[in-house]
């Protein structure tokens, strides 16, 4: 990760996201992610560059090799799990099945997050425990509100001007731009909460804002839900 760092490879966008999602994660969690944009840049930053190296990232789709599944397990205290002879290429079943087992018999303090970049059907067994915190849906058997949290990561915490001014011509761009989607949980509790104490400035900002991502898309829905949820 540190040679590969100084390659410059991987997206500058993705590397910021990233870090908007490392710094608001509770300290020892552990995140799941799923494909390779929502992981490697994650590992780059805790291997490279030290940024919270006490967040353990694990990729469920690295879970199917039997090696990695049993450290992991091993080190998240949960039974191990035996895919037998299950079809290799049944990778969303595979997937929502190593999921599910964790997060059925994870007992630890620690706070598990889901990265928002991993399909919903994997973790629906569990929607009514995940609360969207940020760029990231924390798993919790009892209930808590996120309004708070989710309004100090947009004002405080964040590193989000890259959202507007992009300096550099991004190969990787279309899947940053559906990346940054995921921004717009956050920002819609954060605009209602304006809304109600008739900040309308910084509501009409923060919604030109989450119009911008939905445009960049190219899509009309996108822009459309912003234009209803963000009334």
């Amino acid at each position: 990760m540190k040679k590969w760092f100084r390659t410059n490879y991987l997206s500058g966008q993705l590397l910021t996201y990233a870090y908007n999602v490392l710094i608001s994660l509770d300290i020892n969690s552990v995140l799941f992610t799923q494909q390779d944009n929502d992981t490697y840049p994650l590992w780059m930053l805790q291997d490279a560059l030290k940024i919270r190296t006490d967040v353990t990232v694990i990729n469920i789709d690295f879970l199917l090799i039997e090696s990695y599944r049993k450290q992991i397990y091993e080190r998240l205290k949960v039974p191990a799990l035996d895919l037998g002879n299950a079809n290799v290429d049944e990778y969303h079943a595979n997937w929502r099945k190593l999921l599910t087992h964790v997060l059925a018999n994870y007992k630890s303090k620690n706070s598990v997050y889901l990265s928002m970049t991993v399909a919903d059907e994997l973790y629906k067994d569990f929607e009514k425990q995940l609360y969207p915190c940020s760029l990231a849906f924390k798993f919790s058997r009892t209930p808590f509100k996120t309004d708070g949290l989710n309004r100090r990561f947009y004002e405080e915490t964040a590193m989000l001007d890259y959202l507007q001014h992009n300096f550099s011509i991004d190969k990787n761009q279309a899947n940053v731009d559906y990346q940054n989607l995921n921004y717009l949980n956050c920002f819609q509790t954060v605009y209602k909460q304006y809304k109600s104490e008739k900040k309308y400035a910084k509501a009409r900002k923060l919604k030109n804002l989450s119009l911008l991502l939905a445009k960049r898309i190219g899509k009309k829905e996108y822009v459309d839900w912003v234009e209803k949820e963000f009334k």
